[in-house]
């Protein structure tokens, strides 16, 4: 069985590896990453998988789901905007630092490995415009042309699963092209593993539930029905 190693271990190991300004950088990020790509999985499971699963949650309590769904992906895209935000907010004295991608390759001492990371950064902001502009203009602010609908209002842009995963395949490139100028290897981050209290173990619990009060439902209807009698 393979050893799996705490928070404490990782960054350790991500430090020696890097150095303590850039290791200390790429471990937190590294962090975010994976949580990012455990939240996304989890959507995808309750509401992006079996049609069964869907069909499951619109018999059950179909309002509260779709709230869930529009709160899950919110969450996600607030968790892109994040990564690919300027490495600070604000500008001289006052400007707050930002847990960023963006602050990777200033990290970097060598030139070739940041002008790649520098190279995929583009790529990987213009395509998460999407993510951006909701947030800025719907999730964290309501923009009033939007919500109004007025004349020439630009619209927003749906955030579809193609753009979302594609927006994630972005960051992981980013992230795994750092680790690559210091060892031979990638962080599968889209196969990160969920552990108990799963979004598999909520809908397992909720067919038993739904089944268990269908076959209590069938039983009390058999019990009230009236018995035929003899003449």
């Amino acid at each position: 069985m393979a050893d799996t190693q705490s928070q404490d271990e990782v960054r350790a190991e991500q430090v020696r590896m890097m150095g303590r300004d850039l290791g200390s950088l790429y471990h937190e990020l590294w962090r975010e990453v994976t949580w990012l790509h455990l939240k996304w999985r989890r959507c995808v499971v309750l509401f992006g998988g079996e049609k069964s699963t869907v069909d499951l949650m619109n018999d059950t309590a179909p309002a509260f789901f779709s709230e869930v769904q529009r709160a899950m992906v919110e969450d996600v895209l607030l968790h892109i905007s994040r990564l690919t935000d300027p490495p600070a907010t604000g500008h001289g004295k006052g400007a707050r630092p930002n847990l960023t991608l963006l602050r990777l390759p200033e990290a970097l001492a060598d030139e070739a490995a940041r002008d790649i990371v520098v190279s995929k950064l583009g790529g990987l902001c213009d395509g998460c415009a999407f993510a951006r502009d909701r947030r800025n203009r719907w999730i964290a602010h309501r923009d009033l042309a939007v919500a109004m609908q007025t004349a020439h209002y630009k619209p927003l842009d749906s955030p579809t699963r193609e753009k979302i995963e594609k927006a994630l395949a972005g960051i992981r490139d980013v992230m795994n092209a750092v680790l690559a100028r210091f060892r031979n290897s990638r962080t599968l981050y889209e196969y990160s593993a969920d552990g108990p209290g799963s979004a598999e173990d909520l809908i397992y619990y909720l067919r038993e539930g739904f089944e268990a009060r269908r076959r209590q439902l069938a039983e009390l209807q058999a019990s009230v029905r009236p018995q035929s009698t003899q003449g």
